[in-house]
């Protein structure tokens, strides 16, 4: 068995603001002593006539630019949708994770009328949503769910291609 990908290597590493929200610097190759590669762990599928939104958005302090990643998958894990979109102005990382649920809800609600999960690595924002009710009367149901961030990988991804897009 090879070694990983360098493009596999930069995806599985980040480095840690307060949020977790910072791109990536100063990324070295290693290579395990073991042979063996820590995988992250993966999410699971949502159930048959589900579809499952994961969600990301982050902050850029210096620009105070917000990015939105998004990516909607069926019960067989397949991407059905994926989105990115940059903000020109955006308050903090907490609004940015905000705007990406909005921007998730919206836009599986446009395309599908699926029961859906939307997934997020930001327990404040599942809070805030909780709390304040979101208006899913378009939807048959909406859960909330909060995952680890190496499980958000590819919205994640999503949100700084936006960036780069720009």
């Amino acid at each position: 068995m090879g070694y990983p990908y360098p493009s596999v290597v930069f995806l599985t590493r980040y480095i840690d603001d307060e949020r977790g929200k910072q791109k990536v610097a100063n990324i070295r190759e290693t290579r395990p002593t073991s042979g063996k590669v820590n995988a992250p762990k993966k999410g699971s599928p949502p159930s048959e006539g589900r579809l499952k939104i994961n969600v990301d958005g982050a902050f850029i302090k210096e620009t105070e630019a917000a990015e939105v990643g998004i990516i909607i998958r069926d019960h067989i894990g397949k991407a059905s949708l994926t989105a990115w979109r940059w903000v020109r102005h955006g308050r903090d990382a907490y609004e940015a994770e905000a705007l990406a649920c909005l921007e998730g809800i919206r836009l599986a609600a446009k395309w599908s009328r699926h029961d859906m999960v939307l997934e997020v690595d930001c327990s404040r924002v599942i809070e805030t949503f909780k709390l304040g009710g979101v208006n899913s009367q378009q939807l048959q149901s909406l859960n909330f769910a909060k995952v680890r961030r190496e499980q958000n990988k590819v919205a994640h991804e999503l949100a700084h291609l936006a960036l780069r897009s720009n």
